[in-house]
């Protein structure tokens, strides 16, 4: 699936790309193999391709203003990447070449040697378009590349609040290091003790002080910093910003597998719940940028806080018609979608029932849901939508009679238009 998803967003990079681009008739040069380099390291942005790709072989445009080459970048869950590469990282390549003039690929895949990323032989998809009746040959490859490491120093962050599940540790615990996870090989990375010595399997309790065992693991293909003698040594290990006890070991099973247990100490504290929320958006909103939000919305629940679903602004705004909207007007229906997260400390309340939402003064009760991701720094986000229509077309006749022809024009075009095509 994911793979369609990058084919899909490439060969739309392709069609927007030779239309900007001169192409020659005819080509005299045949390239029968393709050489592509990509040095990426931690540090290294995605978004500076000329900082770590090279095409090793001659006949291809290079990166600029007239680019006959473009690139995107996806992490392992399918996401678009825009910063920077990281260590453990897998990060998936959908590059696009095109041949300069006086350059074509051959004409039978018989003909053609392939390509190679890094010395490795990398899938490839050629694809004919034709521009102003020449007909041309894009070459779209595909790579996979997984940056190992050395992992030196482990930075943790756990905080557990009474009536948290133990084995909800995504919840409480923050890997802020690149190249380490939690283990996968076990069905309790994180385990919780009373003061006792007592494994807890439900909730924490709060008040009560419990010792954390924390298991993490090397991601892909990095390895925890070893001496010349080969014994572990990480530089440090700390949770809170303080030093942690921890041990470092490994196993071999079917593989070699290393693993690090920290030890630490917390004590839950009080779980503060949202069980209401209410917020109020400004009446006036005639040129107000929807991505101004924290100026026309004011939140009005204690430990509410807006929430970047997923690196997008925190209100999105349809039109009548569905289309994303940049500005309000007035005279106009939109629809507002509001995301919000709980601060530290507070949460929302597991069964997802909200007493009430109320938006300047009205019942939204009915229009809210809840959802969750995983944040590209680690951190479990869990999030609230609420839903609503933000009605600026006035209370007056004449303005919804406008309104309503306005749109009653708006939906005939459309009408047109589809018989057209």
């Amino acid at each position: 699936m994911k793979k369609t998803k990058r084919f899909l967003a490439v060969l739309v990079s392709v069609f927007v790309l030779v239309s900007t681009l001169p192409f020659a008739a005819s080509a005299a040069n045949v390239i029968s193999n393709v050489e592509i380099q990509l040095n990426i390291g931690t540090g290294v942005n995605a978004e500076d391709y000329n900082d770590y790709f090279s095409v090793n072989t001659d006949g291809f445009e290079t990166f600029g203003e007239e680019s006959g080459s473009e690139m995107v970048v996806f992490d392992e869950d399918g996401y678009y990447v825009y910063d920077e590469f990281e260590m453990g990282g897998t990060y998936s390549f959908a590059i696009c070449l095109v041949t300069k003039n006086g350059y074509s690929l051959p004409g039978s895949e018989f003909e053609f040697q392939g390509v190679t990323v890094n010395g490795g032989e990398a899938e490839y998809y050629i694809e004919s378009l034709e521009y102003d009746d020449t007909v041309i040959d894009v070459l779209i490859v595909y790579a996979d590349i997984t940056i190992g490491g050395n992992i030196s120093d482990i930075d943790l962050e756990a905080a557990v609040y009474g009536d948290m599940p133990v084995s909800e540790y995504y919840r409480y615990i923050t890997v802020n290091s690149q190249g380490v996870d939690f283990v996968t090989n076990s069905n309790s990375p994180v385990k919780a003790f009373d003061s006792e010595g007592n494994e807890v399997i439900g909730n924490f309790k709060t008040g009560e002080e419990y010792t954390l065992e924390i298991y993490l693991e090397p991601k892909n293909i990095c390895t925890f910093e070893k001496n010349e003698s080969g014994e572990f040594a990480l530089s440090s290990v700390t949770v809170n910003g303080e030093d942690a006890v921890y041990t470092v070991d490994s196993y071999t099973t079917n593989a070699y597998y290393e693993y690090i247990k920290i030890v630490t100490t917390v004590t839950a504290k009080e779980a503060k719940y949202i069980t209401s929320v209410e917020f109020e958006i400004k009446e006036e909103l005639d040129g107000v940028a929807v991505e101004n939000w924290e100026d026309y919305i004011t939140i009005k629940t204690e430990g509410l806080r807006f929430e970047s679903y997923l690196g997008d602004p925190a209100v999105f705004v349809d039109d009548s018609y569905g289309y994303a909207v940049d500005t309000f007007k007035d005279g106009e229906i939109y629809y507002m979608y509001v995301y919000f997260s709980a601060e530290d400390g507070y949460f929302f309340p597991y069964d997802e029932v909200l007493e009430s939402v109320t938006v300047n003064g009205e019942d939204y009760s009915d229009s809210y849901n809840f959802g969750s991701y995983t944040a590209e720094d680690g951190t479990y986000i869990y999030f609230l939508c609420v839903e609503m229509e933000v009605d600026l077309v006035g209370d007056g006749f004449f303005a919804r009679l406008s309104y309503f022809f306005r749109n009653l024009f708006n939906w005939l075009q459309l009408l047109i238009f589809g018989f057209a095509i």
